[in-house]
């Protein structure tokens, strides 16, 4: 059980103890058989008591004042060390260290519980591990701590729209907007524009969106969310439009050069060699871009070019992890080249990994017949 001043089960001992101390002074106060006078009244001043009770009862307050008032906290909170593990953090995420600065933050909120933005950074953190719920908990302890920063609650609509609370996601991102001091309030008009059309309210979607880019007009995210609305709504020249407006405003970023390939390509807008430049610019910006080694292997892999197919989905997996179809695409490709055994590692393997899925269920049928 936890007797932190700040726990529940802390506050119960404080009145408890508050109680106790009371009950002990009020008996110190009726030994004393002297007649009460307007200067001795127990409403204005505790009485004079012999030396040795006043000792005990000045003690029993001041350890009383001590335990209510937190002074234990030093203990407890060690907000200079945190503070230093927390800037450590946040400069091993400018480095690209993520790992080193999740370390640091967890120091940090461990040094000193009542940190609100480690708790919002950690939460960042988590939510990039996928591990939602712990991401979740973090941005509430955050705004808990201090509901007065906007960013926290933007922060938590994310995490909900990942889940797909969508509700609960614009009604968070709402919140944010709503503070008049934001530095960035178009992060928030865009994710609740994207909360919005998710939760199937196009209109008012495309209205935060377009609030977005109205603040901030090279916004890339605010061109990015409607590139892939109009594109799922199978508008391919809107999606192009904002997708080049999203490649112009954000050249370095990889994402707008392959977002723009799998347009030409779904819409077949453009030549094959076009669609697979795209894909290569991409590259070019990060060589280590997974969509698009992917999909140019897929690309490859429907063109029945088996060599350059193979040799992109084997750089794939050796570079991003395991996918599904991946697996499955590789092993046809072994199969039409002759190597069955190779095959039967990724069917094997396929079959082990992504269990009661239908890709389990291909490559079991792809085994059962190249086993024949």
């Amino acid at each position: 059980m936890s007797l932190m001043p700040s726990s529940p089960e802390g506050r119960q001992y404080q009145r408890r103890l508050k109680d106790q101390l009371v009950r002990y002074l009020i008996m110190i106060k009726k030994s004393f058989h002297r007649p009460k006078t307007d200067k001795d009244h127990y409403l204005l001043r505790f009485p004079q008591m012999p030396l040795r009770v006043s000792w005990l009862a000045c003690f029993l307050l001041f350890s009383l004042s001590i335990f209510i008032s937190g002074c234990p906290a030093s203990s407890q909170r060690d907000v200079k060390n945190s503070r230093i593990a927390y800037d450590l953090g946040c400069d091993y995420m400018n480095k690209n260290q993520g790992r080193a600065a999740f370390e640091q933050y967890i120091k940090a909120v461990e040094l000193d519980p009542e940190f609100a933005d480690g708790h919002n950074a950690l939460g960042l953190m988590y939510f990039g591990m996928k591990e939602y719920e712990k991401a979740e908990r973090h941005l509430k302890t955050a705004i808990k701590l201090n509901p007065d920063v906007p960013d926290y609650y933007n922060n938590l609509g994310r995490v909900y729209s990942e889940v797909g609370r969508y509700k609960e996601a614009i009604e968070s991102f709402k919140k944010a907007i709503s503070f008049l001091v934001y530095a960035t309030p178009h992060f928030a008009h865009a994710n609740l524009g994207w909360a919005y059309y998710k939760n199937g309210q196009e209109e008012e979607a495309f209205k935060e969106l377009n609030t977005a880019l109205q603040i901030s007009p090279n916004f890339c995210l605010g061109y990015r969310l409607l590139g892939i609305i109009y594109s799922e709504k199978n508008q391919p020249i809107d999606a192009l439009r904002n997708l080049n407006k999203y490649r112009e405003y954000c050249p370095d970023d990889p994402e707008p050069y392959f977002m723009i390939g799998e347009v030409k390509n779904r819409f077949q807008l453009a030549s094959k060699d076009e669609v697979i430049s795209d894909y290569m610019k991409s590259l070019e910006k990060r060589p280590v871009f997974c969509p698009s080694i992917k999909a140019l292997g897929n690309l490859y892999y429907n063109g029945k070019n088996n060599q350059l197919a193979l040799s992109y989905y084997e750089n794939f997996i050796s570079a991003c992890g395991d996918d599904a179809e991946v697996f499955l695409n590789i092993a046809d490709l072994y199969c039409k080249n002759g190597d069955r055994n190779k095959a039967r590692v990724y069917l094997v393997s396929c079959i082990e990994k992504w269990k009661n899925t239908n890709y389990s269920s291909s490559c079991q049928k792809m085994l059962e017949t190249i086993s024949q």
